[in-house]
């Protein structure tokens, strides 16, 4: 196989100050991908007899990709905001076979509307955001089995599905002392399939959508003061994400909800206030996971493991 793939894109981005507290920002963005695929098969335990002859498909896609949002600065500590803006996965090819072309699907294109407000308190010592937003996910690429073209059917890649995503996203932070502060951040995302198109394989409405738990939260605190000799800091935060599937319509692949914990220790002298010097550690409790599973055939499957507990000794120098 020989995959070659180019993209060009142009954009830009204006901010429009309608009145002294109302801003209209407007974007655009055109993308230009070419994409090459050839595609041999051979097998080399019948002196390389071809299963598959030798071609080339090539293919380009244009997209125009655009955001509006209007932000209003309801007083100095508040700020309402929305927008409106698309996005988009180029497309691509999926193997050939000895009787057909290599399939050839478009990009997937999505629409996400967005609302929320960031304010601040008491001197900027308590800050919250809260969003909640809606996307429409079309074109989505899935494995579909279709009638082949010499009769029989043939598995392939194809736009073949529409989805919906809703939820919310709150981060706050207090700072009660000097040099201390708490943060915290909750997300929450709902998404179902609501579309299919005929001869999908392995998703129903009911599938869920890989990568995307229910439920995330990240819990932190950050603690610095100043001494004769320079500067500590101690820092700790905690990431929790809910159940989720790694791989589209696998069942097997449901990874449970897990958290990971991770902390941070530095120290800046007084006599070099460009050096910094720390110790950090990820996933303290050496919590074991999985970013990636998939059946694999043969009642085998493929899986890779997340990070193990990590700790590493650092320095920074700025300049």
């Amino acid at each position: 196989q020989d995959y070659k793939a180019k993209s060009y894109a142009a954009f830009t981005q204006f901010d429009v100050g309608l009145s002294d507290a109302l801003t209209l920002v407007l974007g655009a963005r055109v993308n230009h991908d070419k994409k090459d695929f050839t595609v041999e098969v051979t097998l080399p335990q019948l002196d390389y007899a071809v299963r598959t002859p030798r071609q080339t498909q090539s293919s380009s896609w244009t997209s125009f990709t655009s955001r509006v949002g209007l932000n209003w600065k309801v007083s100095p500590d508040t700020l309402l905001y929305t927008s409106y803006a698309t996005g988009f996965k180029s497309g691509g090819f999926g193997n050939p076979t000895a009787t057909m072309a290599a399939p050839i699907y478009d990009p997937e294109k999505l629409r996400t509307f967005e609302a929320g407000v960031k304010t601040e308190a008491m001197d900027g010592l308590v800050t919250a955001n809260l969003a909640g937003f809606l996307s429409k996910w079309d074109d989505i690429q899935l494995n579909v089995i279709v009638p082949g073209p010499t009769g029989g059917f043939v598995n392939l890649t194809d736009n073949a599905g529409t989805a919906r995503l809703y939820g919310f996203e709150f981060d706050g932070v207090i700072r009660p002392a000097d040099g201390l502060r708490f943060n915290l951040g909750v997300g929450y995302t709902h998404n179902e399939f609501t579309d299919l198109d005929d001869g999908v394989v392995g998703v129903t409405l009911d599938t869920k959508l890989p990568h995307v738990p229910k439920w995330s939260v990240t819990p932190g605190f950050e603690y610095s003061w100043n001494t004769g000799i320079g500067q500590f800091m101690l820092r700790s935060d905690l990431s929790y994400r809910s159940d989720q599937f790694l791989t589209i319509a696998d069942t097997g692949s449901l990874q449970e909800g897990y958290a990971l914990v991770s902390a941070r220790a530095s120290f800046t002298p007084a006599s070099l206030p460009n050096l910094e010097i720390g110790i950090e550690g990820t996933n303290l409790t050496d919590e074991y996971y999985l970013v990636y599973e998939q059946a694999v055939g043969l009642g085998m499957r493929l899986s890779q493991p997340g990070d193990p507990r990590t700790i590493a000794a650092t320095a920074r120098v700025r300049f």
